[in-house]
């Protein structure tokens, strides 16, 4: 894996998840399926395992919540953590 990190991104508005690595640079590559559409994961616990079987022992959680843009708000920071998988 060297400097690449495993990125869950919990899609707030469809309560689905993305998975992809970043090697730095902020450019992210999502996990596609064979078809080349974006890989949805219906619960986190799916997301871990498709990325512990990549061989990652922790990942970043992005939590993207369009919430503050819905009501006219002016957009809130996207927050992350980082979690064992």
């Amino acid at each position: 894996m060297s400097n690449a990190e495993a990125i869950i991104v919990s899609c707030g508005d469809t309560s689905k998840y993305l998975i992809g690595t970043s090697a730095g640079k902020g450019t992210v590559t999502y996990k596609r399926g064979r078809d080349g559409d974006l890989m949805f994961f219906e619960c986190l616990n799916t997301a871990k395992e498709a990325l512990t079987q990549q061989g990652f022992t922790s990942a970043i959680l992005i939590m993207d919540n369009p919430y503050d843009e819905m009501i006219g708000e002016e957009v809130s920071e996207t927050s992350s953590h980082v979690i064992s998988l």
